[in-house]
């Protein structure tokens, strides 16, 4: 006898956000086409990309990287860069160390690590806060310094990256901003997360390594989600435990701490 799965259903709105999400997803591979350049270069590695119209590089007149804020990073020739790659810093977690998210570019949240944040820019209108690392301030020094967060979001970002990272359940004002989780192994979602991680992995060590700087460090932090685990196996009970990596955070029945 077979034992009772006991499914929950898919809410409408999960169904109708994962929808959009999904025409944006295809349109960004079309444009993209799997061409990008294996070379990644920076703006201010080839100066005379400035005065062909391209956006000159940062100055030392910028405002040193600090938590709170909110930063566009010099562009580089690879990957996620190909648009403006703006990362939100949500804390500095010891001397020279900042935590960093990138938003999506996205106007819908791909899965449970990523918070719609309210505002109207669409390159600010999703927070992929899965994606969060350590990264050196030394290596955000190449940016400019755009706005500045608000403590309703930094609150709410950092109490969404303690939930993912930890498995937890998310607190109720949030579940409604994030995006369904992921559980088919299939899911393309799946290849969008690797694409975004290698991406940002990317811009990073490029603008790390400038001028002999080393890009983030490892951490030794348990809880930073750090890259894209290898697919879980295939959840049947949307709300059973999910496996290592997976983005179903809401299985858990404890709460999650206020940031």
């Amino acid at each position: 006898m077979l034992p009772d799965l006991n499914i929950s259903p898919v809410p409408d709105w999960q169904k109708e956000r994962l929808a959009r999400w999904l025409c944006e997803w295809r349109a960004e591979r079309i444009l993209v086409r799997e061409d990008v350049e294996p070379a990644v270069r920076c703006v201010r590695d080839d100066a005379a990309r400035s005065s062909e119209g391209t956006l000159a590089a940062p100055t030392s007149n910028e405002p040193d990287p600090a938590g709170g804020q909110i930063r566009l990073l010099a562009p580089c020739s690879a990957g996620h860069a190909r648009v403006p790659l703006y990362v939100a810093v949500l804390a500095v977690l010891r001397d020279g160390v900042l935590l960093a998210a990138p938003y999506s570019g996205f106007a819908e949240p791909a899965t449970e690590g990523e918070l719609l944040t309210g505002r109207e820019a669409p390159p600010l209108r999703v927070l992929a806060v899965w994606n969060a690392r350590e990264v050196p301030a030394s290596t955000l020094r190449d940016s400019w310094l755009v706005d500045e967060l608000t403590s309703e979001e930094t609150e709410d970002a950092l109490a969404l990256w303690r939930c993912v990272s930890a498995q937890r359940k998310l607190p109720l004002r949030l579940r409604r901003r994030v995006g369904p989780p992921v559980c088919h192994p299939e899911d393309p979602r799946r290849a969008y997360r690797n694409w975004a991680v290698a991406s940002l992995s990317a811009v990073l060590e490029a603008l790390g390594s400038r001028g002999d700087r080393n890009a983030y460090p490892e951490s030794d932090s348990t809880g930073l989600l750090r890259a894209a685990e290898p697919p879980a196996p295939y959840r049947t009970q949307p709300g059973g435990n999910p496996a290592p990596g997976q983005d179903a955070v809401s299985s858990s029945d404890d709460g999650c701490p206020q940031a």
